[in-house]
């Protein structure tokens, strides 16, 4: 979203900040839909999809690089291990907004767009319930 802010803030009329989150969201609903399609429709594909939860990548990244070299099948050398540790623990955690990303509070209608994220949370066992999804 911050992106988004910044290149129509150079390129184009910027919008309000909350028109912003609602396209944004619902913009990342529709390419969450795009991407489910189209692995439905060529499960020959499959193998070439590794799948990562944003939670599990924060809160353990080396598991995930771990689970990902294993699966390309590519040995992760001990310097490569070292510099990730370096890296994981240099890192900085996105401050606390003080926006309240939940869907109602974005303009959303709660519900109907929740719905919109149901197949994709579903898909990945994602808790998908307009009382806790977060946009964050």
């Amino acid at each position: 979203m911050q992106l988004t802010q910044v290149l129509e803030g150079l390129y184009a009329r910027p919008r309000q900040p909350d028109e912003l989150r609602v396209s944004e969201t619902r913009k990342i609903a529709e390419i969450l839909d795009q991407i489910t399609r189209f692995r439905d429709a060529r499960p020959e594909v499959a193998e070439h999809f590794i799948d990562v939860k944003y939670r599990e990548l924060v809160s353990d990244p080396l598991a995930v690089v771990r689970r990902i070299y294993e699966r390309l099948d590519v040995r992760l050398t001990e310097k490569a291990t070292e510099r990730m540790k370096g890296l994981a623990s240099n890192r900085t955690r996105y401050r606390r907004r003080s926006v309240d990303t939940t869907l109602p509070n974005l303009g959303l209608s709660g519900v109907g767009d929740t719905n919109r994220f149901e197949e994709y949370c579903f898909r990945f066992q994602i808790a998908c319930k307009e009382s806790n999804l977060r946009l964050t």
